[in-house]
């Protein structure tokens, strides 16, 4: 793993002084991940082109990013700041998000009904309608892309301890919204 973060260290300070091979290396290693993300904050409706601006800013303020060690944090967070522009702007917020970004991988959602399984997609979509972008982020970072807290908060910006109870609030609006969806 420390070999892996060596290897974009040093990819991300070639891209600063100007090889494109390099960023283009850091977009093929991480733009799968940083996609997926963008469509469990924003939907897959504009998840390519969140994914693309927020792409294309990181390679302009590139020179600005002092610790190329937070390349990840950094770009995640021009994402997320981007979806949040997109969201402003559109009329009625997310109108559909794919539940691929909240599964564990091994086709067990992060987020499982008393049955240990989700049959109510349409209520989850629902639900993470309901969301705002900044809790979708919060829920998207730690559960679909699996950060820990403190990475979550080095992400946004935060204190560990805002994010945690940030998470935890977001999660209790989930599940307030599955609730009343039930009804």
């Amino acid at each position: 793993m420390q070999r892996d973060e060596d290897h974009d260290v040093d990819l991300v300070r070639r891209a600063q002084r100007g090889e494109h091979d390099a960023f283009d290396e850091l977009v093929g290693r991480h733009g799968p991940e940083l996609y997926r993300l963008a469509v469990a904050v924003i939907g897959p409706v504009a998840a390519a082109d969140v994914t693309q601006d927020a792409l294309i800013r990181a390679w302009r303020e590139l020179p600005t990013l002092r610790d190329p060690a937070r390349f990840l944090p950094w770009v995640r967070r021009i994402l997320v700041n981007r979806a949040r522009d997109v969201a402003r702007t559109q009329r009625r917020g997310v109108r559909e998000l794919r539940l691929e970004a909240f599964d564990d991988g091994a086709g067990l959602p992060l987020i499982p009904d008393s049955a240990g399984r989700l049959d109510a997609s349409a209520d989850l979509h629902a639900a993470l309608e309901r969301l705002t972008v900044d809790q979708r982020s919060l829920l998207a970072l730690h559960y679909a892309m699996g950060l820990s807290l403190r990475e979550v908060g080095e992400t946004l910006g935060i204190p560990v301890g805002t994010a945690k109870s940030r998470v935890n609030a977001s999660l209790a609006m989930l599940r307030h919204a599955l609730e009343d969806d039930g009804r």
